[in-house]
């Protein structure tokens, strides 16, 4: 293609920008992965990073109570982004993403969801996930969640006339207020079929591996009492996902993630770099992280704000640079500018995490985002904690939080 253009053009095409041609073909390419040959050879060439994918769905469900496993549509969607970020990540290419600011802002919870799915996909990509990357997975999960609400996306597909297919959907509203009906098909739709975005296919024929992964009920031209217990029994399904997740017991219960040395009370005012050199330089100091830690938080600050919505900061450095995994904490009395806008922060939490095996604390850094969530999702929680008068009562509020999250399952 570069020879090609450089011939019609008469110009020289650089090797970066061979690199973006490449990036831009990729692109184009997941266009075309409903077709299952297609999605087949996707899959064998993106394996190692699609293997990553149920992990970070997994994560999310436990940090916001959410069920999203059955979502097609999210984990396709996380899937493509993640190949294309990979591409991206490669060969430098930085694409700003306008919405960050706002995602951070009027998603913050899903926000430290999405900032855990960063923390899984960087040691893959051996690459600095930014805050532009971050809210991309923030906008992806909040579409989900917003799906989710809305009740399962369902396709019927009749090969009866289409009165048969308006009464089965009025008979699936009227029985099951869950039931979403996007698309009325007949069998001879079978592109339509493929591409309709949706959970569920009820079908009155087989289709012959047209579901690719969705659930299938085969059901009779009218819903009989059979065919409504077998969709009750996936709606119980369905929306049990969250009472499975809070049965799960958590390990490594004896790790401590917040320790009373990195909590600071700071009572003088105090500017956002100096503040952030003084936390690092205590975990350092302690080695909790190495010396290059500093330098990836400061970096980060310089991309993007990590400013959430009420008051609230989450830096973090590299994953790599991290010895010991920690949470460090810091409460102002006297609110900082945080960002170019004038955006105030009077609490930080430091993240100094890696959810590596050998470190044996991913469930208790998992736990900690759900207790961070809450604390942002609540203003009494958060106002509690504010008023803890000792780093000692900070340390033991925010571990038990976490060991109540863990018991939770959450």
């Amino acid at each position: 293609m570069s020879k090609l253009l450089e011939k019609s053009y008469k110009v020289e095409i650089s090797e970066s920008e061979i690199a973006y041609l490449q990036t831009v073909l990729a692109s184009a390419e997941l266009q075309e992965i409903n077709n299952p040959q297609i999605y087949s050879q996707f899959a064998e060439e993106n394996k190692e990073l699609i293997y990553l994918i149920p992990e970070c769905i997994q994560i999310v469900e436990k940090i916001l109570n959410v069920s999203l496993e059955t979502d097609v549509w999210f984990q396709n969607s996380l899937i493509y982004y993640a190949v294309s970020l990979q591409y991206n990540l490669k060969y430098g290419i930085s694409v700003q993403n306008k919405v960050t600011d706002w995602a951070r802002i009027n998603y913050p919870d899903i926000y430290v969801a999405a900032l855990s799915v960063g923390h899984i996909l960087e040691p893959k990509f051996e690459k600095n996930l930014s805050e532009n990357e971050i809210s991309q997975i923030t906008i992806l999960i909040a579409a989900a969640m917003e799906q989710t609400r809305a009740g399962i996306r369902t396709c019927i597909v009749c090969d009866y006339n289409v009165g048969t297919s308006r009464l089965l959907q009025e008979q699936l509203k009227r029985e099951f207020p869950m039931i979403q009906v996007t698309a009325l098909l007949t069998p001879r739709d079978k592109e339509k079929i493929r591409k309709c975005q949706c959970e569920l296919i009820l079908t009155t024929v087989a289709l012959n591996g047209l579901q690719l992964g969705r659930s299938v009920i085969q059901i009779h031209n009218m819903l009989g009492a059979e065919e409504k217990n077998k969709i009750a029994e996936y709606i119980k399904g369905y929306t049990g996902r969250k009472t499975v997740i809070q049965k799960r017991e958590a390990k490594n219960s004896s790790y401590q993630l917040i320790k009373e040395p990195f909590i600071f009370h700071i009572t003088e005012k105090i500017k956002k770099e100096a503040l952030l050199h003084q936390m690092c330089e205590k975990l350092y100091c302690n080695g909790m992280v190495s010396k290059n830690y500093e330098e990836t938080v400061l970096y980060r600050e310089t991309v993007a704000s990590t400013a959430l919505s009420n008051r609230v900061a989450i830096p973090h450095g590299m994953p790599e640079y991290v010895k010991q995994p920690t949470v460090a904490i810091a409460v102002l009395d006297n609110p900082i500018k945080w960002n170019e806008v004038g955006k105030e922060v009077e609490t930080v939490f430091l993240l100094a995490v890696n959810l590596e095996k050998k470190f044996g604390a991913k469930e208790q850094i998992i736990a900690f985002y759900t207790a961070l969530v809450s604390l942002v999702d609540h203003p009494e929680e958060y106002e509690h904690f504010r008023e803890l008068k000792t780093e000692k009562e900070m340390q033991n509020y925010m571990n038990r939080k976490i060991m109540e999250e863990k018991k939770n399952g959450k």
